[in-house]
């Protein structure tokens, strides 16, 4: 079993997609990936007014305990270096009164933003509230051809020297130089970014598109010549369902109608207390004389079971998880119970793990989804079932 710490950062600032001329560059260096279990040690950060610099922050930070050989070495800063320097309650506010409530540029910012908000919290009982721009979310949207968004891929494809990478400053002055190549590269392409990161639409499984190549039925089968339509989260692809139906001669449906012959729920939207559009309305035809018969997944799964044997049940491949994760995003972003500020902040997110899911690392993004429900204001009810569905896929 997976513990998730839920840190609750709930008053994180905004991910801005914006061309800003005033900003504060941030990058820290810490003894590890985990605001929980590491700490900082540098805290780097370049203020910007009109587009030029007008003043740096840059602070070594003393730990608690010394740091790793492998820091050493990643960053080139000892442990004799720290020995005399501030702890993190001398360095925090001072930081705070540099940055004032600019907002904040940095590359895969989420990691800096994230000690900064917990530090705070820790040391000055406040919340970290500033908004940023994540030069790692603009250039995998803009450079799609790199092999990777790593801050030295993307200067080098910029042509910004990276001499001095992995010292908080050294960082910044990369990070800004690449921020202005950007802003200079959406001006010449003229590329507008709100166009840029319009939501997209993933493309949905049509019953239509569902045939057999079979020419020969079980003309006993239950599901010959019968219509059905699958809705919920399934364990099963949905995909690898309704292709077994139409192999055992039946047909797929995207809607139920008054032709529908069966309905098949997964197994948490056949015992929930919400019913779906779908359950309703198959429901209604029934009062009215409908032949439709409403299954659980459990129930359909004993239906084919023989098929299954014979045919050799798969396994979602990594991609057909991701689909599904996709789709159930977009499914939160259309309901009704999700407040205006969520869809906002989902969209964000979705922009920002979007290479991620793309990319395979599924889990991490479906961990990372669950935080997202976890801190977010939906009500109880569609809450646990979009959690549940995730835990579906994991």
């Amino acid at each position: 079993m997976i513990t998730i710490y839920n840190c609750g950062r709930q008053f994180k600032g905004k991910s801005l997609i914006n061309t800003l001329n005033d900003y504060v560059v941030l990058d820290i260096e810490t003894t590890g990936l985990d605001p929980f279990f590491d700490e900082i040690i540098e805290i780097g950060a370049i203020k910007v007014i009109n587009g030029e610099c007008v003043a740096n922050f840059s602070k070594l930070v003393k730990p608690s305990k010394p740091v790793s050989d492998f820091i050493v070495q990643l960053t080139g800063i000892t442990n004799d270096m720290l020995r005399d320097s501030p702890s993190i309650d001398k360095v925090l506010p001072e930081f705070m009164e540099f940055v004032s409530d600019m907002t904040i540029i940095g590359h895969n910012v989420h990691f800096d933003i994230n000690f900064i908000y917990d530090n705070s919290m820790q040391v000055l009982n406040k919340p970290f509230f500033n908004d940023f721009i994540d030069t790692l979310r603009l250039s995998r949207r803009l450079f799609t051809s790199l092999d990777n968004h790593k801050l030295d891929t993307v200067s080098a494809f910029l042509n910004i020297d990276t001499v001095g990478h992995h010292r908080a400053l050294q960082d910044c002055q990369i990070t800004q130089n690449v921020y202005e190549e950007i802003k200079r590269y959406l001006v010449n392409n003229k590329i507008e970014l709100q166009e840029l990161f319009a939501p997209k639409k993933s493309e949905k499984l049509k019953a239509r598109n569902i045939t057999t190549d079979n020419i020969a039925f079980d003309e006993n089968h239950l599901f010959y010549k019968k219509n059905c339509v699958f809705t919920g989260a399934l364990q099963i692809i949905r995909k690898q369902a309704m292709q077994i139906v139409a192999d055992l001669g039946g047909f797929c449906q995207d809607n139920v109608t008054k032709d529908t012959n069966f309905l098949i729920l997964g197994n948490y939207d056949y015992s929930s207390n919400e019913k779906s559009s779908k359950h309703k309305k198959a429901e209604k035809y029934i009062v009215q004389g409908q032949d439709i018969r409403i299954l659980s997944e459990n129930v359909f799964m004993d239906l084919i079971a023989d098929k299954l044997k014979n045919k050799g049940e798969t396994q979602m491949t990594e991609n057909e998880r991701i689909n599904e994760l996709l789709i159930l995003v977009e499914k939160i972003c259309e309901d009704d119970f999700v407040s205006p500020n969520e869809i906002s902040k989902l969209q964000d997110w979705c922009d920002e793990n979007f290479v991620d899911l793309i990319g395979g690392k599924f889990n991490d993004v479906a961990y990372a989804l669950q935080n997202f429900l976890d801190n977010g204001e939906f009500c109880d009810d569609e809450k646990c079932k979009l959690l549940q569905t995730i835990k579906s896929l994991l």
